[in-house]
This record gives structure tokens, C-alpha cells and sequence, in this order.
């Protein structure tokens, strides 16, 4: 794959996740209204998508190179996909717990291949510090289109 192709899928995953992680405030008010639980059930889904986050991220870093980034990032999409089923036949706050944690799960992986990658597939100090400057600032288009979109 070339480094074109490959930049552009580190782009196209961290904009996804943008959305997604930070559709946690629409959802947390929409558990609100349509599973009719309390503000605080309600804001644990916060919980559910940070702890994963972290817990992921600590226990993946020394097992993602030997699985593989592209292997890593497709079982983590993979894993989002079938969090999205899960809520889609779940419909329940319990299903919106799960998919949040499938979420957090799936960016710390996403997140630690994309910032390898990076590594990896930049030549010098300037193209790194480059690249890894306008990933993160798509991922922050994400945010904004996330709120327009959701």
C-alpha cells in the first residue's frame, strides 16, 4: 500500500472516531429521554468510553506490533461494527454502555497504530511533526462535523 493510501486511511479513522467519541454528550441526553433514566445512570456512558480508553491503551502497546497496525485497526473497526448491531437489536441503555466501551476500546487501538504508523511511514523530523500535527487537527474537524451531523 502506498504511504498516500495509507495516510489517508489514518485521516479517514481518526475523523470516524472524532464523531463518534464525542457524540457521548447527545447520547447521554438522548439515554435520558428515551430509556428514562437518572443524570447520573445516564453520564456513566462517559465512564464507559474513557476507562476503556485508558485500560485499552496501557494493556495493547506491546501486543499491536507483533498483531499488526492494519490487523489492529480493521478488528477495531470491526469492533465498532458490531457495537453499532448491538445497539441497533439491543435498543436499550445497556446496548448504549456497550457500544461506548466498543468505542473506546477500538480508538485506543486505533489511536496507538495511527501515532506507529506515523512513525513509520515519514521519512524525517519535519514530515512527521507535519503529519502528525494535521491528523490531529482533522480530528477536530471531526468534532465539529459530528455536532452538525448527530
Amino acid at each position: 500500500m502506498s504511504n498516500s493510501r495509507i495516510k489517508l486511511s489514518l485521516y479517514i479513522n481518526y475523523f470516524v472516531f472524532a464523531i463518534l467519541l464525542n457524540s457521548v454528550g447527545i447520547l447521554i441526553q438522548k439515554s435520558i429521554n428515551t430509556y428514562k433514566v437518572d443524570e447520573l445512570t445516564a453520564s456513566s456512558l462517559e465512564a464507559f468510553k474513557d476507562l476503556s480508553i485508558a485500560f485499552v491503551s496501557f494493556l495493547v502497546g506491546s501486543f499491536l506490533p507483533r498483531l499488526g497496525y492494519k490487523k489492529g485497526m480493521l478488528l477495531a473497526l470491526a469492533l465498532v461494527f458490531a457495537g453499532c448491531l448491538g445497539m441497533y437489536w439491543g435498543n436499550s441503555f445497556t446496548s448504549v454502555r456497550i457500544l461506548f466501551a466498543c468505542v473506546g476500546i477500538s480508538f485506543a487501538v486505533v489511536k496507538i497504530s495511527v501515532y506507529s504508523l506515523i512513525g513509520l511511514i515519514t521519512s524525517n523530523d519535519k514530515e512527521h511533526k507535519s503529519l502528525l500535527c494535521s491528523i490531529e487537527s482533522f480530528f477536530m474537524i471531526g468534532i465539529a462535523t459530528g455536532f452538525i451531523v448527530i
